[in-house]
């Protein structure tokens, strides 16, 4: 018999043993642990680097086999493994958190790739959870992003000016939903008059509705035929394209009184 068969064969017969006498080993185990105790701890004291080694080699030897145990012992133990986890942090906050952030650091690109990803497949549980988060944190949450605003008012700022001139349109559309709420006008049709707004400003050229002569979309407002001030609502129906000249004109003239001011009055 070879010594690697005489190995396999010892091995298969301490599997065996310890399988049929468990509970006499475990109970032996202790026996010796509380009589030995003091050398015992002392001795792990003084190797722990050697403790580390060995069972970074088991790990990474055995590693499904670590996984299951350590699955089932959350499971078997799942308080006490709580309690364990909680006490550690408590006693190391400090170090714990150094090294969490080392972590991230290390490796924040893979952690937002991950993060984009999860949020791409979860994105109504992410929705509800950040709602609830917001309901239950509202006050932490203010407070973070006025924090956040007084630390970094150049980069947003910055990151504003560069959006506003990326999104022109939406921009646009921003304050002229703002100037009716502030009218406390009627707002009918918010995103067909997006669209609308959108789909002007992209012709070659455009008519004034007011003197009818043809401008570039640059030199022209979109303007509400009955003017906010007097009533009017913030719908497609009281909008049209107005240019530059006569929008400053008419300002917030009635439609009777602007009809007298211009070559051909409209209907309305």
């Amino acid at each position: 018999m070879t010594d690697a068969e005489k190995k396999e064969r010892r091995r298969e017969y301490l599997k065996r043993y310890k399988a049929e006498n468990g509970e006499k080993i475990k109970a032996a185990n202790a026996a010796y642990y509380q009589k030995n105790r003091k050398r015992h701890n002392e001795y792990t004291a003084k190797n722990q680097h050697k403790y580390a080694e060995q069972r970074r080699g088991y790990a990474a030897t055995h590693r499904k086999e670590k996984v299951d145990y350590d699955r089932r012992r959350r499971l078997e133990k799942a308080e006490e493994v709580r309690a364990a986890k909680k006490a550690y942090y408590e006693k190391n906050k400090e170090s714990v958190k150094a090294k969490q952030r080392a972590r991230y650091l290390s490796r924040i690109e893979q952690y937002r790739e991950s993060g984009r990803k999860w949020v791409e497949k979860n994105k109504e549980r992410k929705k509800e959870a950040d709602r609830l988060y917001l309901q239950n944190n509202r006050h932490k949450v203010r407070e973070t992003a006025r924090k956040y605003r007084e630390q970094n008012k150049n980069k947003i700022q910055d990151f504003m000016r560069k959006w506003a001139k990326k999104n022109a349109d939406k921009v646009r559309f921003h304050h002229a939903m703002r100037r009716a709420q502030k009218r406390k006008a009627p707002i009918r049709e918010a995103k067909q008059i997006a669209a609308w707004d959108k789909e002007w400003k992209s012709r070659g050229f455009v008519k004034c509705y007011w003197c009818l002569k043809v401008f570039l979309p640059d030199e022209c407002h979109p303007d509400h035929i009955i003017p906010l001030a007097n009533g009017g609502e913030h719908s497609l129906l009281n909008l049209c394209i107005s240019c530059i000249p006569c929008n400053i004109r008419k300002k917030a003239k009635s439609l009777s009184k602007w009809n007298t001011e211009i070559e051909q009055p409209v209907l309305f």
